[in-house]
């Protein structure tokens, strides 16, 4: 299959699709970006949309021959009734919409960035992502290059959520050192998953499958603890906190947020985002497509420390000083 010539990219000035333009441009793409509002990036054209309008339009894909469907409502823990009805009608609905405008507008290729969570199906946003890639690949019965990427966890320059709050406590002094609990999680750089949505629109073999994208690392609460140490310039404590008293802090945080109304530094819901395993095969992609990922998230840490702040890394630490780490097999 040829390169793309024309892309559209939903969700283009968001966190993927920021990078995601810049990779296409690099390439000699025409880009069209699309988002809920106007923004300056690394397109030749942006266009306002608004996936909740119940609408939208074929002559949006004019000229476009490849489609990279990132727009979404992201996860969130403790979601409401209005927030779920949300999911369903930006995750799926939205992409439904997307799908239809593409197919009517003879769009060759769609390439959709879903989620790793669409495998359990056990969440709100989880069964959202799945009904949408279920309408993506019926684009493929139909005859077009239809691709399902199921990203983990998404880490580089740029990177917020959870993982960014516990590197600012650990910087503070804040953060309590965790034990070595043997919990294994998966997540993948954004230049990483960008190699792989462009690599799943150009190889023919990757229409009508769902692949995973990880950076094929296992990692463990302590590790990312250790790592974050590391890039910040802080030494790792020789004591950890055991397990059992994590768990009576998570429950007294609980008591109190029920009481008070008011979120704890530590409640049921963050610790059992900190100590569970959420690990993902994604074997299929490098068998089937021959695509590597380049990072992991050693190396990657203190760059991704610096964009998120200028003084997030410690002024006693030197460019010339940063650590070197050897990549995980």
């Amino acid at each position: 299959m040829t390169e793309s010539r024309s892309a559209l990219v939903t969700g283009a000035s968001g966190f993927l699709g920021r990078p995601l333009c810049r990779a296409l441009q690099s390439r000699g793409v025409t880009v069209r970006g699309t988002g809920r509002q106007v923004a300056e990036g690394p397109w030749s054209e942006f266009e306002c949309l608004d996936l909740t309008n119940g609408f939208v339009s074929a002559s949006l894909f004019d000229g476009v021959d490849t489609v990279f469907h990132l727009a979404a409502k992201a996860h969130a823990i403790g979601t409401s009734r209005s927030d779920d009805e949300q999911l369903q009608a930006i995750n799926f609905d939205g992409t439904r919409l997307i799908v239809q405008a593409a197919r009517q507008a003879g769009v060759g290729r769609l390439i959709f960035i879903s989620s790793v969570k669409a495998s359990a199906e056990d969440s709100p946003y989880g069964r959202s992502k799945r009904r949408a890639e279920e309408v993506v690949l019926e684009s493929h019965q139909l005859g077009m290059h239809a691709v399902v990427l199921r990203p983990a966890l998404i880490y580089g320059p740029g990177w917020k959520g959870n993982l960014y709050r516990m590197a600012a406590s650990i910087d503070s002094g804040r953060f309590p050192p965790l034990p070595e609990l043997g919990n294994c999680r998966s997540m993948v750089h954004v230049e990483d998953i960008v190699r792989a949505a462009i690599l799943a629109a150009e190889e023919p073999a990757a229409s009508g499958r769902i692949y995973v994208v990880t950076d094929g690392q296992a990692y463990s609460t302590r590790r990312i603890y250790s790592a974050m140490c590391s890039a910040l310039g802080r030494k790792v404590p020789p004591w950890t906190i055991p397990l059992f008293v994590l768990r009576s802090a998570a429950m007294l945080g609980d008591l109190c947020e029920a009481v008070l109304r008011v979120e704890p530094p530590i409640n049921s819901r963050s610790l059992k985002s900190l100590v569970e395993s959420e690990y993902y095969d994604s074997s299929l992609i490098r068998e089937e497509l021959g695509w590597r990922s380049v990072h992991v998230l050693e190396d990657s840490l203190p760059d991704i420390l610096k964009s998120l702040r200028p003084d997030f890394v410690r002024s006693s630490i030197r460019e010339e000083q940063k650590p070197n780490y050897e990549r995980a097999d």
